[in-house]
């Protein structure tokens, strides 16, 4: 292999960002511990839909499982501003398995509808909160190199965007081979290991820096975590709002196929915006564009109700894109840089939390939308949610400063 082609086709900021330790092995493991989650959820949907026939059941099922994440983050990160951040994510992911296994156990002999549903709660309370412990880490990790968080932040974001990619292909790979039973079960194995290797590589100081309850400045009832609380669920809203836009454009132009090559041409732009955030973004530049960024996000929403054909469609979500992933990346590292010196994985999971609720109201509220009005309708909708959004995290002056206030130095 010619080594000295692949660093320079690999930005110096990405080599040193995950050259230096524990920043790369902490975010690869933590991407590995959160790539299952994806093949879980869609695992338990396909075996739910499979035994009963009925995908009314299995959306209930799976709004279960959301409500089960938005009340077990937040616990979970409160619980490890108390206890041992990093034992407290491997309980969780031990009985995340255990909760697997019972649901399947539920669904596969036909229990009662309440305690099939009460078990997709349980697998939704008892996913270890991976994604809220990395985003509340990264500053610790990298210390007073700012230029190094955004990269860091922008490089976990886009390889989140991978796993939105891989993870169905994942799924069908497994139930190919097994059943969607088993796939679950392992996939929920795979999170039980991964987030050990999580726990285990990463400094248990930053975690615990990461959790800290002992300066209240920025709770999570402050004006400006409200604000970014609303944009993280309009964010969720308006990822699945689209996709369920899009699959219904494909339906309407007579090619219900070429949805899935519209998602997977909007999901690779996300990735290319991603690494050229990544890349180019300066040590400041979240303070400074996340709301633009949002504010384009909306403009380029409604700007895909123009689109015809697939031909006309494919460019557009190249630009929504490419604008997501900027404005995703940016608004996670002013979160960051909000909260960083406080209980910051404990707002981090409120965040994620708002996110995966504002995906299953999207959704819900995106099917009503076309039902009635059409796709354009769905867009033209979620374009002004997104704008209503960024009137309101500018009204709150959402991170004022996009810099780490706790520039603690690396800890190896």
């Amino acid at each position: 292999m010619n080594y000295r082609l692949v660093d320079a086709m690999v930005p110096a900021r990405f080599r040193e960002t995950l050259g230096t330790p524990p920043v790369g092995r902490v975010l690869i493991s933590s991407v590995l511990a959160r790539l299952p989650l994806a093949v879980d959820r869609l695992a338990a949907l396909l075996l739910i839909a499979g035994v009963h026939e009925s995908y009314r059941f299995a959306g209930a099922a799976a709004g279960a499982a959301v409500l089960g994440i938005g009340v077990g983050n937040p616990m979970q990160a409160r619980m490890a501003g108390r206890f041992r951040p990093g034992r407290i994510l491997e309980v969780f992911a031990v009985l995340h398995a255990a909760a697997a296994i019972a649901f399947v156990v539920l669904v596969l002999s036909r229990s009662p509808a309440v305690a099939q549903l009460l078990g997709a709660f349980a697998l939704g309370a008892f996913y270890p909160a991976v994604g809220a412990a990395i985003r509340a880490a990264i500053p610790r990790l990298v210390g007073s190199s700012t230029w190094l968080t955004t990269t860091a932040y922008a490089l976990e974001g886009t390889a989140m965007e991978a796993i939105g990619v891989s993870a169905p292909l994942l799924l069908a790979v497994a139930v190919s081979i097994a059943s969607a039973a088993w796939a679950l079960i392992f996939a929920a194995l795979l999170m039980l290991v991964s987030t050990f290797v999580f726990v285990r590589s990463m400094p248990s100081s930053c975690l615990e820096r990461a959790t800290s309850t002992s300066d209240r400045e920025r709770s999570v009832g402050s004006f400006a975590v409200f604000g970014l609380l609303t944009v993280q669920f309009t964010i969720g809203f308006g990822v699945a709002a689209m996709s369920v836009a899009v699959v219904a454009f494909a339906t309407t132009t007579g090619a219900p196929a070429i949805a899935g090559v519209l998602l997977a041409v909007d999901a690779l732009a996300s990735l290319v915006g991603g690494l050229i955030y990544a890349a180019k973004a300066s040590d400041r530049f979240a303070e400074s564009i996340y709301l633009p960024l949002l504010a384009a996000w909306a403009i380029a929403t409604v700007a895909l109700t123009a689109a015809d054909s697939a031909w006309t469609m494919a460019p557009l979500l190249v630009f929504t894109g490419i604008v997501f992933a900027a404005m995703a990346t940016s608004v996670s590292q002013t979160i960051g840089a909000l909260v960083t010196g406080k209980s910051s994985m404990e707002i981090f999971s409120w965040m994620i939390t708002a996110w995966t609720i504002g995906g299953a109201v999207g959704a819900s509220a995106a099917g009503a939308l076309t039902q009635a009005g059409g796709w354009r309708l769905t867009l033209l909708v979620t374009g002004t949610a997104i704008a209503v959004s960024t009137g309101i995290a500018w009204l709150a002056h959402a991170g004022p400063k996009a810099a780490v206030a706790d520039a603690n130095p690396p800890v190896a």
